[in-house]
């Protein structure tokens, strides 16, 4: 599996994931190093959109998120789709 981040203004590097991704294998090999200094790139209006994984809404994600000041899209469960 690959993690890559894209927005209209950069992207990141692409990210080779070996094994599972665990929330807190998603906070320090991913959100650290790649997401949070592309949002900051981005400016402050910039807004995580992720989805509903497991990784990506363990609690140890959650607190991170909230303590870097992520913006992070809502996204609903269930798509209406």
């Amino acid at each position: 599996m690959v993690w890559g981040g894209i927005s209209t203004r950069l992207r990141t590097p692409l990210y080779h994931v070996v094994g599972n991704l665990t929330g807190v294998r998603y906070q320090n090999e991913i959100l650290q190093p790649l997401v949070v200094p592309a949002l900051q790139a981005i400016g402050p209006r910039a807004i995580l959109q992720d989805d509903n994984a497991p990784p990506h809404r363990s609690a140890a994600v959650n607190t991170f998120i909230q303590q870097a000041r992520v913006n992070r899209m809502l996204w609903p469960a269930n798509s209406p789709d």
